[in-house]
């Protein structure tokens, strides 16, 4: 964006839009605020020192975007944002989902959407995990699970051609300095948007 990239962000959770809404639009200067992300986390800690550690935020201020870039949150489900608005069809060059596509009851469909939305020779970038929201879910919602090799070729049968493709080592919402980290083997790939095959 800093370069003059325009995007659009995509939140369903309220309380992750509440975050995003107050980091979008009410800081004022970089590194304004302090947070404490460890302080109630008593578990695997070395030292008090880290368990009190601070992290200041914002690293980067939206405010001081170029003017020209076309910086969005759009609040809502994915598939009713991007799936059955049509001014979304063929509307991105570029989709790119962040430990996002496990979120699905469908992945099949949030695959169909990501198509949907990008044009001709639009690039799809995803990494992250296949840990499925939905699997055990105990009420009543049903979710389609398929394994990373699944997912890819039935991208390929949406129309997908993987470019690159790998796997990256990971954490999420992890204390850097803990004594316990849940490490992921989370899928990077760049796949470009063609015809489905016939």
């Amino acid at each position: 964006m800093i370069i003059g990239f325009s995007c659009q962000g995509n939140e369903f959770s309220f309380h992750m839009l509440f975050a995003s809404h107050f980091v979008l639009n009410k800081m004022s200067k970089e590194e304004e605020y302090c947070i404490y992300p460890f302080i109630h986390s008593f578990s695997n800690i070395k030292s008090d020192e880290q368990q009190l550690a601070p992290i200041r935020i914002p690293d980067t201020l939206p405010a001081n975007l170029p003017p020209t870039v076309d910086f969005s949150m759009v609040a809502g489900d994915f598939i009713e944002v991007y799936g059955q608005q049509e001014n979304n069809a063929a509307a991105w060059d570029v989709v790119v989902t962040c430990f996002f596509i496990d979120t699905a009851k469908n992945i099949i469909e949030y695959m169909e959407v990501i198509h949907k939305t990008l044009k001709q020779n639009g690039t799809w970038i995803n990494i992250g995990p296949l840990l499925y929201h939905f699997e055990d879910s105990t009420n009543g919602d049903t979710s389609i699970e398929l394994s990373l090799e699944q997912v890819k070729e039935v991208a390929k049968k949406i129309g997908f051609e993987f470019k690159k493709e790998s796997m990256v080592p990971t954490t999420y919402t992890t204390n850097p300095d803990g004594m316990l980290k849940y490490q992921y083997e989370c899928a990077l790939w760049t796949a470009v948007k063609i015809d489905p095959p016939k």
